[in-house]
């Protein structure tokens, strides 16, 4: 019999597709065969013609999209505006979809959007869907603050109009001095409730943090040198419109860090070569001195030219986060070895 895990959580970002390749790496090392699908996606998440999260999970258990690949997507912006009979045709289509994953797989893991409640004005929402399938619903979530209990005891409630319910609870990117609080006071909060927590994770930038390539890949400059170094994390992102000294001193406090300048900053761009940053994004177009270009190379420090002015780039690398890719050797080592020290893997496999 073919188990259904459904891994949603109370609010976008909060790390459904880490536990995803978490649950699919411990299935695959049980011998399982485990199994990928994401129902509904929203549409602005589309890169490249796919979903992202989906790429990354059909690289890993090796699935084609056609088995993979989500059935409906929809704009949070225009999610009243969908045809109610497209949502019920696509509700049929996934229906028919899990129907013929459960005979190939052992583990079929699903994977939501946004927050458990996201699509609920339609009918798509992870608990309406969860009780239409008999998948157990597995909820992420970050305390950052102790209000999360709240939401997740409430959550549990909604989730109990559809005649289905929060299975257990995984506490993602927990801050290290939080992790006791988290394991006693919420623990003893949640059972009590009737929802078992599974899993404390500590925070780890270096599962968080994206790399100059993930910037690159979303901003699409020109890479001018120092193209061995893509693959260095990017945990801070400082601007280069100050004077040289005092640019210098954050540089240089500064840990895995981007500097975004124009091009015309020759001074800046060699401060941060010098201080070993991780990458260098030059913006308004501007080429800068030919001669930053062979030790940006020596040091393996990208230097990307892209078009748009300085509060433009900015605005866009805050919102690039992250993503595990199953080619990612030293990510997933470490993404496996802190969600199988961290979480109970096992029994979510078995509940």
């Amino acid at each position: 019999m073919s188990r259904i895990i459904y891994v949603t959580s109370n609010k976008g970002g909060e790390g459904k597709t880490t536990l995803s390749l978490a649950i699919a790496l411990k299935a695959l090392s049980s011998g399982l065969r485990a199994g990928y699908f994401k129902p509904v996606a929203i549409s602005k998440t589309a890169f490249g013609g796919a979903d992202p999260d989906t790429a990354v999970m059909e690289g890993l258990l090796n699935m084609s999209r056609e088995n993979s690949s989500p059935i409906l997507s929809v704009s949070p912006q225009d999610l009243l505006d969908v045809d109610r009979i497209r949502v019920e045709e696509a509700v049929s289509r996934i229906r028919e979809r899990i129907e013929r994953l459960i005979e190939l797989y052992e583990i079929l893991i699903l994977e939501g959007v946004e927050g458990l409640s996201f699509g609920a004005s339609i009918g798509v929402s992870a608990p309406a869907l969860s009780s239409i399938i008999n998948a157990k619903l597995f909820l992420m979530a970050r305390p950052e603050s102790d209000q999360v209990i709240d939401e997740i005891i409430t959550l549990n409630h909604y989730c109990r109009g559809f005649n289905s319910r929060v299975e257990a609870v995984v506490f993602n990117r927990v801050p290290e001095l939080k992790i006791e609080r988290v394991n006693a006071k919420y623990r003893e909060i949640l059972m009590d409730n009737g929802i078992r927590v599974l899993g404390v994770v500590p925070e780890r930038s270096e599962l968080l943090a994206p790399t100059v390539r993930d910037l690159n890949r979303t901003l699409k400059g020109e890479v001018l040198a120092g193209e061995a170094g893509m693959d260095r994390l990017a945990e801070n992102i400082l601007i280069g419109a100050m004077g040289i000294e005092n640019a210098a001193k954050f540089i240089r406090r500064s840990h895995n860090s981007i500097v975004i300048t124009g091009g015309d900053r020759t001074d800046l761009a060699l401060t941060a070569l010098e201080a070993q940053v991780s990458g260098i994004i030059l913006t308004g177009g501007i080429y800068p001195s030919i001669k930053i270009l062979p030790k940006a190379d020596e040091l393996s420090i990208p230097i990307i030219l892209v078009p748009y002015d300085t509060y433009t780039t900015l605005q866009i690398v805050h919102e690039i986060r992250g993503r595990i890719l199953p080619s990612d050797d030293q990510r997933m080592e470490t993404l496996k070895k802190l969600y199988w020290e961290n979480v109970n893997l096992g029994e979510m496999l078995e509940t």
